[in-house]
Parts: structure tokens; sequence; C-alpha cells
């Protein structure tokens, strides 16, 4: 699980006269292992704040320190966040490749030299990898990786990440429709958020069990879990999250067909992702602007947006998300009698499934 992004207005406005001063600072500094340590301090709180140019800086500058200095853990320490940055872009295949370059480092590294700072960033390393194999279809490479950030992580008695990795772990099962597993790894987690007392933690959970419900066809279920992970999300003020619970709520009520509630809801999404320049929530918010639209018989902005969605999924390579909005397509032009491309877009389902049984079956990260 990611941390929560936030965004900070007051990054904007000051961004130049920050950049200036940190270049100052970093670069008149004589003693480079403290300047390494403090780049690797402030990366993740300008990455949560998206400020780009402060975090190309940071990670120039913190890669040449680091490689002067043969300090293998800050490169891979480096790789990691940098893995993390191209993640809220949606760049997931220049995300996975900086995991994968951590990972390489932190298995390089002695295990005398590992504190316990270094075995959670490799647990992350891991954890992070996971969550896009999953997303790019590689179950069992998905499994496989969450397996190894949750040994690590019983290892160090990081309690709040052992419940992330249950959560993912119910995510997981949850995308491969089973049920029991996915409830059962969800209502770990939750005991575990219970007893931590993590509002977060809860509310990703609530939100989880929405799409169970979701899954099970009990959608005024999903409906009350996606609205109560939306309140409290919206009370932690975690964006992304709000923007995902948003999305879902607006997705339900076209399903409930109750059209007059659709659009303020995605609408609502879309802005976040905007803002966040989050591509993969902006595509799943171009497949139910597509449902949408055409649930209102306005075909060619359904045709449009459905289109844009394709355009982003086979851009960052996302597997799943080509495979159902193809057939979201083949299926929209199946009812308006355009059987050409209802044929054109149902092979390409049946191929893209013919390489997502292939890559699933693959023995790699």
């Amino acid at each position: 699980m990611f941390i929560p992004l936030f965004i900070s207005q007051s990054f904007g406005l000051k961004a130049n006269n920050e950049l200036d001063s940190l270049k100052l600072l970093l670069s008149n500094s004589k003693d480079l292992p403290l300047t390494l340590l403090k780049i690797e301090e402030i990366l993740p709180q300008y990455i949560r704040a998206r400020d780009t140019e402060i975090i190309n800086f940071l990670f120039v500058k913190g890669f040449e320190l680091a490689n002067k200095l043969n300090a293998d853990t800050s490169i891979a320490y480096l790789y990691l966040h940098k893995g993390t940055d191209e993640y809220y872009f949606g760049n997931y295949i220049q995300s996975k490749a900086n995991y994968l370059e951590a990972i390489e480092k932190y298995s390089d590294i002695s295990d005398k030299l590992k504190t316990p700072r270094v075995k959670l960033n490799e647990a992350n390393a891991y954890n992070n990898l996971a969550i896009i194999s999953k997303k790019q279809g590689l179950y069992s490479v998905s499994l496989i990786n969450y397996q190894i950030a949750l040994s690590i992580r019983k290892e160090l008695n990081d309690s709040i990440q052992i419940a992330n990795t249950y959560m993912n772990i119910g995510n997981l099962y949850n995308s491969q429709r089973d049920i029991s597993k996915a409830l059962e790894y969800y209502g770990r987690a939750k005991n575990t958020y219970l007893r931590l007392g993590n509002d977060f933690g809860l509310a990703t959970a609530t939100h989880n069990l929405g799409l169970v419900h979701e899954l099970q066809k009990d959608y005024q279920n999903a409906l009350i879990s996606y609205k109560e992970s939306y309140q409290m999300y919206n009370r932690l003020g975690s964006l992304k999250s709000m923007a995902i619970s948003l999305n879902n709520i607006g997705n339900i009520y076209l399903i409930l067909n109750q059209i007059d509630s659709v659009k303020t809801n995605l609408d609502a999404a879309f802005e976040i992702y905007d803002t966040m320049k989050d591509s993969v929530g902006i595509c799943s918010v171009f497949v139910n602007y597509g449902n949408y639209y055409s649930a209102i018989g306005e075909n060619k902005k359904a045709e449009e947006n459905l289109l844009k969605a394709l355009e982003i999924s086979k851009s960052k390579k996302l597997l799943e998300n080509e495979m159902s909005t193809s057939k979201i397509l083949a299926e929209h032009y199946n009812s308006l009698g355009d059987y050409k491309k209802a044929f054109f877009y149902l092979s390409e389902v049946y191929k893209l499934e013919d390489q997502y049984k292939s890559d699933g079956d693959e023995d790699r990260f």
C-alpha cells in the first residue's frame, strides 16, 4: 500500500525560490554523506507534493553523491523512490524498472549491513513491485512479491505494514474472484488496523469490502461501503483515495440506473486525478464516462471516452485495463449494429487473454 498523496497549494508558489535554496544548500555542503542523508530525508515529502523540478534535482544530486560514495543502500533507496514517483504518474513500465533496480541493489547488500530501515525499504520495493505486477495481470508474480514483503515485515514486527500487505493480498485475490481468500485477508488487515487505531487502514478496509460487495452484485451495500470510505478519506485529506471512492460511487450509481447521480461523482474523481496527473486514474474515469454516455444514448461521446481509456491502457502497458476496455468497446459497437468494429475489439480481447495467460505463467518479476 502506498503512502496517501497530499497536494500542497503552497509548493507551486514557492517552487523557484525553494529549488534555488535547495541547490545552494546541497551544492555548498562539504559533508557528502550528510548531504546525501538530507536528500533521503526530504525526498518523500516532495514526491507527495508532486514538485517535479525539485524532485528531479534531488534525484540527480542524490544519485551523483551515492555513486561517488559507493553507497549501495542509498542507491537502492533512490531507485525505490524513483519507482514511486513514476507510479504516481501512472508510468508503470518505468516504475517497475526502478523497483527492480532497487531490489537488485538490496539483494547485493550483505545481511549484516541491512539495518531495520534498509530492510523496511527492501520490503517496500517488493510490495510496490507486487502492486504493479497485479495491475499488469501477473497475479502469480504479484503474490510471490507480496509474500517476500510480508516475510520481511514480519521479521521487523512492523504491524502497520503487515496489515497493509494483508490488504494488498486481499486485493489480489479479489481481482481473481476468490471471495473467500479476499475476505480472509481483508479480515486480517481490518483486525490489525482496529487494534492499532489506524484510521487510514480502516478506511481502506471499508472501501475494499465495497469491492467484495460489488463482486457479489450486492450493489446497495457496495454503495454504502464506498460512501463511508469516501467520508473517512475526506476527513483524513487523502486525495487519491477520495478519487478512487468517488469513481466507484459513480459506477455503482450507473449500475443502479440512478443516472442523475453518476456524472457529479465521476467529475469530482476526474478533477482530482487530473490535478495529480494520475493517468491510470484518468483512464478508469474515462471508462466510466464511456459507460455513462452510452447509458444516456450519447454514443459518440461514449466512443470517444472509451477510446481515450484504451489509448492510455496501451501506452502504460496495463493489460487488464486494455482487456476490459476492449471488451466494453466490442459491446458498445455491437449494440450500435457496427459488427465489424465489434468483431475487431472482441478479437483483441481474445489476443490479450492469450497474452495475459502467457505472462501470468512466466517465472519472473
